[in-house]
């Protein structure tokens, strides 16, 4: 067991052993209670942000997610089938695609 002093403004440090045998890291949140028996207790909390979207941000995702004609017309066939994906094409497009500009080419 190990004795530990109230500081003046309230605070308490926790022995290194302690904290070492519960596995705790510096900055880990922890939440104080008191006890009926007028114990304070400590227990380390997991703290997990979240994110509450209004209905005008979940319609501007879905705007973002929409496909442009150009894009339905070249990859609607694929979309509809997934059989189809990878399309062959798509890796060698992209390389040729390097090979085929100056600035590319010279940086290599």
């Amino acid at each position: 067991m190990n004795l530990i002093k109230l500081g003046k403004k309230g605070q308490v440090s926790i022995p290194q052993v302690v904290l070492r045998q519960l596995g705790l890291a510096p900055d880990t949140p922890l939440l104080v209670e008191a006890t009926d028996d007028g114990a304070i207790l400590l227990r380390q909390v997991g703290v997990y942000p979240i994110e509450i979207y209004s209905d005008e941000r979940l319609a501007e995702f879905a705007r973002e997610n929409e496909l442009t004609p150009e894009q339905l017309e070249r990859w609607g066939p694929v979309l509809a089938d997934p059989s189809q994906w990878p399309p062959p094409n798509l890796g060698r497009k992209a390389a040729a695609s390097r090979a085929e500009h100056p600035a590319r080419a010279k940086r290599r």
